[in-house]
């Protein structure tokens, strides 16, 4: 971590690690809003999901799928709702403590 900009996923964010690739990787949200939330989280700072380069965008969507089948399994949802956030304005970036992109799995 960069004690010059802390970042959330950087300090803690590979803790419970469900699945990765090259890419990103997935863990359960600590803060879920239901049991089986997870989010995808790059390995390297990304500000926006439109800037991804289309092998990059190809391996997160990879991975959510994979996050997908683990969640499932785990915990037999009705369906999901996918939430991507991009371009996130500083002050929030700031409050959040992370700089980059990430998206989310939210079962319900």
């Amino acid at each position: 971590m960069d004690p010059n900009n802390p970042c959330l996923f950087c300090d803690k964010g590979r803790q419970h690690i469900i699945a990765e690739n090259d890419f990103a990787f997935a863990r359960y949200d600590e803060f879920p809003v239901y049991k089986g939330h997870a989010q995808i989280i790059p390995k390297e700072h990304r500000i926006s999901f439109f800037d991804l380069k289309s092998e990059e965008a190809a391996q997160l969507f990879e991975l959510l799928k994979d996050a997908k089948e683990i969640i499932e399994k785990e915990y037999n949802p009705d369906g999901f709702n996918i939430g991507i956030y991009a371009n996130l304005p500083e002050t929030l970036a700031t409050f959040f403590k992370f700089s980059s992109f990430l998206s989310h799995a939210i079962i319900r």
